[in-house]
């Protein structure tokens, strides 16, 4: 892993400025593909700037969709910040499934405070 964040005003202060190398890894459980019920549990760490992003969800597949809540936690050495809403999985989309979510993040208010977030994600199953 390589991160390099060149900050403009620069500020001597903020422990993410500059350039690191490090070891990034990542985790992923997921239920199988023909469960009626869906649960997903992704999670990665890099060593470079202690930046972590996890999530959960869990749902129930009707088929084509897959519907259901979801939890986030993210953030680095300076920052964190938590994340709830909801999302929707449209499986198939020609070789791709498309995954959208929508919900409240809760951050520092020196980071741009509470408020809505949202998300797309595209998969290619093979």
């Amino acid at each position: 892993e390589f991160e390099n964040d060149d900050l403009s005003p620069n500020n001597p202060y903020d422990k993410n400025r500059g350039a690191d190398f490090g070891v990034k890894v990542q985790g992923e459980l997921e239920t199988n593909y023909d469960s009626p019920y869906y649960a997903g549990l992704v999670g990665s760490f890099g060593t470079a700037k202690q930046r972590y992003w996890t999530r959960l969800r869990v749902g129930y597949d009707f088929g084509r969709f897959i519907i259901g809540p979801e939890g986030l936690a993210l953030g680095n050495q300076v920052y964190d910040e938590q994340r709830g809403g909801a999302f929707i999985t449209v499986k198939n989309v020609g070789p791709a499934w498309v995954s959208l979510a929508a919900g409240f993040s809760s951050k520092p208010a020196g980071r741009g405070g509470d408020g809505a977030y949202g998300s797309v994600e595209v998969s290619f199953v093979f």
